[in-house]
């Protein structure tokens, strides 16, 4: 992948909407690769369930983005809707990984999560490119 198609995929995540989301699901046909037909049905499942933020881990993931900066809406100190859990996260670096992050981000019940996966979570996952391929 060179870095102009990088940089359209990467760019496309920050753009998709859910009419555009919608359009991807007839994506998946049974004509493609195995590892690309599971990718493809990993991300039409996701959207299926309308979480957008699994759609831009695995396209982060598939281009080879292995980090990520937390942006918790408000920042370190929140705007009174921001959840203290999220201000704590807010600016520092995770991986998408679990298994490699030291301290990593939790919910109310000590699991680890990413920006967006809890209820009415508005944080976002900058991504952070090392280098391009």
């Amino acid at each position: 992948m060179n870095e102009l198609e990088l940089l359209i995929l990467l760019v496309s995540v920050f753009i998709v909407t859910y009419k555009a989301a919608s359009k991807f699901k007839k994506w998946c046909t049974p004509d493609v690769n195995l590892e690309e037909q599971k990718l493809k049905a990993s991300l039409k499942k996701a959207l299926d369930e309308n979480k957008l933020h699994v759609y831009k881990q695995l396209m982060y993931e598939n281009a080879g983005v292995e980090k990520y900066r937390w942006k918790a809406i408000g920042g370190k100190k929140g705007d009174g809707r921001t959840r203290d859990n999220c201000c704590r996260a807010h600016g520092r670096i995770f991986y998408w990984d679990h298994s490699k992050n030291k301290n990593p981000a939790r919910d109310d019940n000590g699991n680890p999560i990413h920006p967006g996966e809890m209820t009415g979570c508005r944080c976002q996952a900058i991504p952070i490119v090392d280098r391009i391929k």
